[in-house]
């Protein structure tokens, strides 16, 4: 297409654009927007004309036609036989690929509030929605709750990833009994783990001669 032909199509458009200013007479319906998770265009009913029956629609790209993700622009019009009555444009936001998400490493935690950050990105959805259950900030039970989160992007692309968080309790005591023969006193000593402490006394309940075998119980 030369200079001049471009120029003409240009002033055109502009022409049909200023009289549905003046008239509201518009023919043609595009959206504003339009996501899609398929490469192939298909632009549905969201593209219509006031009288189907009568009226010819033609767009670029058009149906069928496969395109890169990103934003395209479209271009719309309407004809009557070989008569151009109207146009509308509006972007087409392709989006093919599920977004990237990332969760935290296993948690081990003595406190039963928990905070978290879970990070998404994506090719296209520059902030993709997030969500996890429980939620960031949530009062977790004692013991081992598995947090699942979900990401998802203009086009309803969606990933997923999930890790744990496991409450202890801050302190708890174990008592240790032998059989083996000593006459020593118990000994209370101090075991510390990643989030939470022991206190493991030996208790010696007889005083019988040494033997092979060593019963321990733990309560």
């Amino acid at each position: 297409m030369d200079i001049s032909t471009l120029l003409l199509h240009t002033t055109f458009i502009v022409v049909i654009l200023l009289l549905h200013g003046i008239f509201g007479a518009a023919i043609l319906n595009c959206p504003t927007n339009l996501t899609s998770s398929s490469s192939v265009v298909d632009y549905g009913d969201k593209v219509y004309t006031t009288d189907p029956d009568r009226y010819t629609i033609a767009c670029v790209p058009e149906i069928g036609q496969n395109v890169a993700d990103g934003t395209h622009v479209v271009i719309c019009n309407a004809w009557q036989g070989f008569q151009y009555l109207d146009i509308c444009r509006f972007h087409l936001i392709v989006d093919t690929k599920v977004p990237n998400i990332t969760c935290p490493s296993n948690q081990l935690n003595s406190s039963s509030t928990i905070y978290y950050d879970v990070i998404s990105t994506d090719d296209v959805d520059t902030s993709p929605s997030v969500e996890c259950s429980p939620q960031s900030g949530s009062n977790f039970s004692e013991g081992v709750t598995t947090v699942l989160c979900s990401a998802w992007d203009y086009a309803k692309n969606n990933a997923s990833c999930n890790f744990t968080v496991t409450i202890v309790p801050s302190s708890k005591t174990v008592t240790i009994a032998t059989d083996a023969t000593f006459n020593t006193p118990p000994v209370v000593s101090t075991i510390s783990g990643p989030k939470f402490t022991e206190e493991v006394t030996p208790v010696y309940v007889t005083n019988e001669p040494w033997n092979d075998s060593v019963t321990t119980i733990c309560g």
